[in-house]
């Protein structure tokens, strides 16, 4: 027969061995593609930059950056003057220009950043130096017209639909005159 305290060690050496995966909400996208591009030290680009998939940017980018469902990455060598929007945004580098992230902005201790930040989370390392506003109210006008965040106030309630009653055909007898027979 099994006793108990065999049976608990045995599952608790297989779940060891074999741990189940992280259960991830359903509502969530996926964030991560599996794919990640990089734009190396040498590269510079001019415009918007916009993708579906991570990025890690160690070159210069000047102008606008979109990866609203997707990590970016500015590395140690990476420089960005632009507006930024992105799921979650890891800076080591230097970023001129503001910074909207839907999930979070970490600053780490080689960053240099000037302009305002707007995240849900924001985290600043000792020893980066920053320059800006922060502000982590998603309830904001700006974060919630740049992630699409519906409001949580109620919304006016609509007049009941009224239906038009047609007009009544005008005939040369009044409704009285009919009624009381008089020509």
């Amino acid at each position: 027969m099994f006793n108990k305290r065999d049976q608990a060690e045995n599952e608790t050496s297989q779940t060891a061995e074999h741990p189940k995966p992280a259960a991830s909400p359903a509502a969530a996208p996926a964030r991560t593609s599996g794919n990640t591009a990089t734009i190396g030290a040498s590269i510079q680009i001019n415009g918007e930059v916009h993708g579906e998939e991570n990025l890690i940017i160690e070159g210069q980018i000047n102008g606008t950056v979109n990866l609203k469902s997707h990590t970016l990455t500015i590395g140690n060598n990476g420089k960005v003057e632009a507006e930024v929007f992105a799921h979650s945004v890891i800076i080591d580098g230097v970023v001129l220009g503001d910074v909207l992230a839907a999930e979070q902005i970490s600053i780490r201790q080689s960053a240099r950043v000037q302009g305002n930040l707007i995240a849900p989370r924001i985290s600043l390392e000792d020893g980066a130096k920053f320059r800006g506003s922060i502000d982590m109210d998603t309830e904001s006008e700006r974060f919630r017209k740049t992630f699409a965040q519906p409001t949580k106030i109620n919304p006016v309630s609509k007049p009941a639909k009224t239906e038009a009653v047609p007009d009544k055909p005008k005939d040369d007898k009044s409704a009285a005159d009919k009624v009381s027979g008089v020509a």
